[in-house]
């Protein structure tokens, strides 16, 4: 994800196209959802408007009970999560920094 001021934000629908609702109403970018195995929540990484600080949140599909899960304090943002076959844990990306490596000249 990079900062943008395009609003993104996350929807459901049936697989007819039938029902779209809007999930998240956020600032920033709220981008590659992802089911949990029973469905009964998404995962998803945000980006705030502001661009730093990118994480991992969960939300139930109706839009309620939102939850940071991952609390980044640097520009490496958390990206491209999935829940575990089984639910009970997220994989994701940390995406490092553009710039030097450390100890590289």
């Amino acid at each position: 994800m990079t900062a943008t001021t395009t609003k993104v934000e996350v929807f459901t629908m049936n697989a007819d196209s039938s029902d779209r609702q809007q999930v998240t109403h956020l600032t920033g970018t709220s981008g590659d959802p992802s089911w949990s195995p029973d469905g009964s929540l998404l995962v998803f990484d945000r980006l705030p408007a502001n661009g730093c600080c990118g994480n991992i949140w969960i939300i139930h599909p109706d839009g309620t009970r939102l939850r940071q899960v991952t609390h980044s304090t640097s520009n490496n943002p958390a990206v491209e999560p999935e829940f575990s076959p089984d639910g009970r844990q997220i994989a994701f990306l940390r995406v490092p920094r553009a710039g030097p490596r450390p100890g590289s000249s």
